[in-house]
């Protein structure tokens, strides 16, 4: 009778309930792949660097994490003539605290 549409109902809910958590997950998941801009900002990427960059990148840091979230940060190259631009040269501004952690850059 009415206990079992009761109970009918609460096994309805909780498969609702898992199927918006299964949703939830895969978003996450699928997600995973770009940061926010606000998330490359507190890395240290400002979304201006092109992929191809991240890899030139790679090939001189050897920091898988780092160059993964370059990936994540960057646009894609594109023909335009701004995807051509070439620098002489660039500053590398390290934070002397945490230096010690980065012989690498010491020697």
């Amino acid at each position: 009778g009415s206990a079992d549409l009761g109970e009918r109902e609460g096994e309805r809910e909780m498969d609702m309930a898992m199927c918006v958590t299964m949703l939830l997950a895969m978003a996450a998941l699928s997600g995973g792949q770009e940061l926010s801009s606000k998330e490359c900002e507190n890395l240290g990427f400002t979304g201006l660097a092109l992929c191809s960059d991240c890899k030139t990148f790679a090939e001189y840091v050897k920091d898988q994490e780092l160059v993964s979230d370059c990936l994540k940060c960057c646009v894609e190259d594109s023909d335009d003539s701004m995807s051509k631009v070439t620098y002489a040269g660039a500053l590398l501004e390290v934070c002397m605290r945490k230096l010690v952690f980065y012989p690498e850059i010491v020697g």
